[in-house]
C-alpha cells in the first residue's frame, strides 16, 4: 500500500466508526433494550413475556408516560387470551374505534385467533401487529443469546 493512501483511509475509517457510533447512540431499540430491567417489573406485574412487554413499549414509543405504556401492557395481557398476541398488540395500541371492530369482526369470523390473525395480517390495518411479532422476535432472539 502506498504510503499516501495510508492517511486517506484511516480517516474514512475514522468517519465511517464516529457515524456508526452516532447511529447507535440514537437507537430506540438499544435504549429499550438498556431500559430492560425497569420492563421486566411491568412484565411480571401483568404476566407478560418480557420480550412482548419491550415490543409493546417500542410500539407505544420511547417518548410515552410510564403510565400510557403500562396501559398499553394491561390491555394486551387482557386481550391477548381472546385475540391471540398480534391482534392484542393492534387492539392495546390502537385509538380508533373502527380497527377495533375490524379485530373484533375478524376474531368472530375465525374459529380461532391464529385464523383471525392470518385473515387480518394482510390488511393494511395489521401494520402493528406485523412490527409487534418482529420487534418481540428480535428481543427474545437478543435474550436468548445472551443466555
Amino acid at each position: 500500500m502506498a504510503q499516501g493512501s495510508l492517511r486517506p483511509l484511516l480517516a474514512a475509517g475514522a468517519l465511517f466508526l464516529g457515524a456508526f457510533a452516532w447511529l447507535r447512540s440514537g437507537s430506540d431499540f438499544l435504549a429499550l433494550e438498556a431500559d430492560a430491567p425497569a420492563t421486566a417489573v411491568v412484565a411480571a406485574r401483568f404476566g407478560v413475556p418480557l420480550a412482548d412487554a419491550l415490543a409493546l413499549r417500542e410500539l407505544a414509543g420511547l417518548a410515552a408516560p410510564a403510565p400510557h405504556w403500562h396501559g398499553v401492557v394491561q390491555r394486551y395481557a387482557d386481550a391477548r387470551a381472546q385475540l391471540g398476541d398480534p391482534l392484542a398488540a393492534i387492539a392495546a395500541t390502537t385509538a380508533s374505534v373502527a380497527v377495533a371492530e375490524q379485530i373484533a369482526a375478524a376474531r368472530a369470523a375465525a374459529p380461532d385467533a391464529d385464523a383471525a390473525w392470518a385473515a387480518f395480517r394482510v390488511r393494511p390495518e395489521a401494520i402493528d401487529g406485523l412490527r409487534f411479532v418482529s420487534v418481540r422476535s428480535r428481543f427474545a432472539n437478543r435474550t436468548a443469546a445472551r443466555g
